[in-house]
């Protein structure tokens, strides 16, 4: 680490710990991405009550993010709460890349519902064509976190699964883009969600939900 990244650094852990012993701050989010050893100084440094993207392990809230993945398929499914999650665990889903920011996040997410790795199915960059098709196929649902466009063969999806995409990119004419197109996708899947107007804007409902939550538990404390 070079001494300007060190001047950050300390400059960046003071002004954290000052929020964090603030009453009139209620969520902290730091945007990524950033210098990576600036993050990992301060994530650690959030206080868990006000890490309102939820990406700290033990974190008081859950990520916008995985809240919006799982509104979406209550309503595919009409079902919710505990009879929801016993059902979803019934069925084969899989996630497509898993970064800190997305993939990583509906990862945390099933854990805390009791899901393991036999229930979630994991396609990374390791993974082998053939058992990304095997994967793919037999999927119920696949939730796409990548970032870049068609990360894998649109013509390996099952026309009855559903394609939860929350991946972003941005293309040439610099306009934000998901992992698939509509127009290319909505004849391959059952149901599907588009970027934008699909995950995102639900993401950030649920993060100014999590801040409310976040007020809300401190006026009670």
């Amino acid at each position: 680490m070079n001494e300007r990244d060190c001047e950050n650094r300390k400059l960046i852990q003071k002004k954290i710990i000052g929020l964090n012993k603030s009453a009139n701050i209620h969520g902290i989010i730091f945007q990524k991405p950033s210098n990576s050893q600036i993050d990992e100084a301060i994530e650690e440094l959030i206080d868990t009550q006000k890490d309102v993207d939820g990406f700290l392990e033990n974190s008081f809230h859950k990520p916008p993010v995985y809240r919006g993945v799982i509104k979406v398929l209550e309503k595919i499914f009409n079902l919710e709460g505990d009879e929801f999650i016993a059902y979803l665990k019934t069925k084969k889903v899989v996630l497509i890349g898993k970064g800190k920011t997305g993939g990583q996040t509906i990862i945390s997410g099933l854990k805390t519902e009791g899901f393991n790795r036999e229930q979630l199915t994991i396609i990374d960059s390791k993974t082998s064509e053939v058992k990304k098709k095997e994967y793919l196929m037999n999927a119920d649902i696949i939730i796409s976190a990548v970032g870049k466009l068609n990360p894998v063969d649109l013509n390996l999806f099952s026309k009855e699964s559903i394609l939860i995409d929350i991946g972003v990119h941005f293309d040439e004419r610099n306009k934000i883009k998901g992992d698939f197109n509509e127009e290319d996708i909505q004849d391959k899947v059952a149901h599907y969600t588009t970027t934008p107007g699909g995950i995102g804007a639900l993401t950030v409902a649920y993060l100014m939900d999590n801040v409310v939550n976040a007020a809300i538990h401190t006026i009670i404390n």
